[in-house]
This record gives C-alpha cells, sequence and structure tokens, in this order.
C-alpha cells in the first residue's frame, strides 16, 4: 500500500510548555521523514486534545494552548472517527503518534486501554 496517513495527537493542556512542544513537533517532523522515505503518498492528521479533541491545522497545532484536564481518550477516540470517514485500513497504512507530559485522568486510562484493544490496533 503506497498511502499512509500519519496521526499526530498531543495534549496541550497548561501542563504542556513550549520546550514540550518544540520536542513534540521535533518527533513528529521525524517521523513523517521516516514515513517519506516509504510512502508515495502521506496525510498529516493534527488533533489536540485536553479534556476535549478536535482537529486543527498545523499552525494550531503547535501554537495553542488550551486549559483544561487531559483526558487522552478523548483524542483517541477522534482518531477513530477520522480514520471511520477518511481512511479505510485497506487503503492507508495507519501510523499514530502522541506527545504529552504523561498526565492524564486518573479514570481515563481504562477508556484508552478499551480504544486501543478493542476499535484502534484492529485496524
Amino acid at each position: 500500500n503506497a498511502n499512509a496517513v500519519m496521526f499526530c495527537l498531543m495534549d496541550v493542556s497548561g501542563s504542556m510548555g513550549e520546550r514540550e512542544k518544540d520536542l513534540a513537533k521535533r518527533f513528529f517532523v521525524l517521523l513523517h521523514l521516516f514515513l517519506k522515505r516509504r510512502y508515495d503518498r502521506i496525510e498529516i492528521v493534527f488533533i489536540r486534545h485536553t479534556h476535549e479533541a478536535q482537529e486543527v491545522d498545523e499552525e494550531t497545532f503547535f501554537n495553542c494552548t488550551q486549559s483544561g484536564g487531559t483526558v487522552v481518550s478523548t483524542a483517541l477516540e477522534e482518531m477513530h472517527r477520522i480514520i471511520e470517514q477518511r481512511y479505510p485500513a485497506s487503503q492507508w497504512n495507519i501510523y499514530a503518534a502522541q506527545a504529552s507530559d504523561g498526565d492524564n485522568s486518573i479514570t481515563d486510562s481504562e477508556r484508552c486501554i478499551a480504544l486501543l484493544d478493542g476499535k484502534l490496533m484492529r485496524l
């Protein structure tokens, strides 16, 4: 399959400072360069999240901070929704990377595991 989609997920809560965002950007750039060597076509989807997630453009993704807690499952749910709508696994190789400071709502970890095991890893 010559098509790849790269999902960049990032926590943009107040605890993610400029240094953390800069490191995240470097990581995402390296991943993109790696994928460019292997695929003819790569699309990038940027999803930022706090306690809510949304798809945004690259500028907004790296330069805007929001307030709110961190609920990682919202980003996974948004990624799954976008895959279902735009990137059928039969036509796209799907890559995802998430950058955060490691914080997540204590009640959200089980939901993340369920989403990864039940939906995303099965694509």
